[in-house]
């Protein structure tokens, strides 16, 4: 069986904002369930790295918009709109 696997390297203006981004989707990806796609989260410094791998095109897409879509919306609260 193939296996697909994205990795997202995302670049914030500080470290403070990429810690906290972290802190947001932190819970989300420790309760994530693994039956179809393993996800590993990190931060160094300002970049916020997303790794994911999965069993399927379906579950990688599903997997890159959960988080991204997470990121995104933490990044409009903390810039407050």
């Amino acid at each position: 069986m193939s296996e697909y696997c994205v990795k997202v390297e995302l670049f914030f203006p500080t470290e403070i904002t990429a810690k906290n981004i972290f802190k947001s989707i932190e819970p989300e990806y420790l309760e994530e369930r693994r039956d179809r796609s393993l996800t590993k989260i990190s931060v160094n410094k300002s970049i916020l790295s997303i790794d994911i791998k999965a069993k399927d095109i379906t579950a990688l897409k599903a997997g890159i918009n959960g988080y991204l879509k997470s990121i995104n919306l933490c990044n409009k609260i903390m810039e407050g709109e």
